[in-house]
């Protein structure tokens, strides 16, 4: 998996840190993400001629790993995370560095927030569990790459009325935004930094077998064209001034 450098990353010394931004509904798979990136850059059958170590700080590395390990070996799905968000922050270094210059070599840290799914469509409860939200949509609205999780099921149960389910998914992400708006702005200015890249990415995509990255991205413009949505998808003004407030404006890619 491919994260770029960008100007507006925080750089101090020889460390680079990026916040990474994941959105989706309850069981789209952010988790299962999240332990597939991990796993996979840690299972030792998979390690040969990787250059780079992927490691997770604190106490998160022994959680993802029965995770992955569950998925990977058992086809078991990863509990849903429910009532709070978790922070995982890796750090990426390169393998082999002799002792004596491990001080000085180049590290990114990856900040990466995972949330109950069901925040995407405004399911907090208790006054902490909507502060979390609140702080946990302001940490994702700060990052430097937002990827936006298309459900491979959900579309699948939606076959040849795929624009139902996108218009509903997009349009609900949006509605959301707007309901915490006025929470996540502090003292009403606007955000200083924004996701200049938006990736929307097919989670499930076993479920596609035969579906390529440019069918994929055909699929998602037909469907948003014949829906109307690409005409009413635009975020609430979220970003100060000068910054891109609508994904449309940004780099933006299909995965």
């Amino acid at each position: 998996m491919w994260w770029p450098i960008t100007a507006s990353m925080k750089q101090m010394n020889n460390s680079v840190d990026q916040q990474i931004a994941l959105f989706g509904q309850s069981g789209s798979g952010k988790t299962a993400l999240l332990c597939s990136f991990y796993g996979a850059a840690r299972d030792s059958t998979q390690s040969e001629g990787q250059l780079f170590e992927l490691s997770a700080k604190d106490d998160r590395h022994t959680k993802l790993m029965k995770m992955y390990l569950g998925m990977k070996e058992d086809s078991l799905a990863p509990p849903q995370n429910r009532f709070e968000s978790h922070k995982t922050v890796f750090s990426l270094k390169q393998k082999n560095i002799p002792i004596k210059d491990a001080a000085k070599s180049d590290q990114v840290n990856l900040t990466w927030h995972d949330y109950p799914g069901e925040w995407f469509e405004g399911g907090a409860v208790t006054d902490s569990e909507k502060q979390d939200k609140v702080e946990t949509f302001r940490n994702l609205l700060g990052s430097d790459v937002a990827l936006f999780l298309v459900d491979g099921q959900k579309l699948h149960d939606y076959a040849n009325e795929e624009e139902r389910y996108l218009s509903y998914l997009f349009d609900g992400f949006i509605e959301n935004l707007n309901q915490i708006k006025d929470a996540i702005l502090e003292d009403g200015k606007q955000l200083q930094q924004f996701p200049r890249i938006w990736v929307i990415a097919l989670s499930k995509a076993d479920l596609w077998p035969d579906l390529q990255v440019k069918d994929f991205e055909n699929l998602l413009r037909d469907r948003a064209d014949r829906s109307g949505l690409l005409g009413r998808a635009s975020l609430p003004a979220i970003g100060a001034p000068g910054l891109p407030d609508q994904p449309a404006n940004n780099d933006h890619g299909v995965g």
